[in-house]
């Protein structure tokens, strides 16, 4: 691949926000993220976009109403001298997330990836 760019990508599912003190938590969350990884790309707050479900074994569903946020982290996964610092902070804001939103689970994954980034910038102007 030509021109990769390596990054490890933060993926969250948290519930959408269906009163105004989950709006601040989800902007609080948001805001946090901004912070630590410069900038953040979540799906819209209202109406939630994601409609979720989870199915088990036993046939049993649950449905919710999901935000998908995404966001750059601030670290390489490969970097096994600073990961553990930043796994101690993605665990501390999953903790919160669960307990801000009364969850069981809330969903953290972190992924390698290489993103291609030839002819960014590049608009063309009239």
């Amino acid at each position: 691949m030509r021109n990769p760019h390596p990054l490890t990508r933060m993926t969250l599912l948290v519930p959408a926000p269906k009163t105004d003190d989950e709006v601040r938590l989800v902007d609080d969350l948001i805001g946090e993220l901004v912070d630590v990884c410069g900038g953040v790309t979540f799906s819209t707050k209202s109406p939630p976009s994601i409609f979720g479900s989870w199915l088990d074994d036993q046939g049993v569903q649950q449905d919710d109403d999901l935000m998908l946020i995404i966001a750059d982290a601030p670290f390489s996964l490969a970097a096994e001298s600073t990961v553990d610092a930043w796994l101690d902070w993605i665990e501390d804001l999953k903790l919160w997330c669960q307990e801000s939103f009364n969850q069981d689970v809330i969903w953290i994954t972190l992924t390698s990836t290489a993103r291609v980034t030839a002819f960014d910038y590049q608009k063309t102007r009239p």
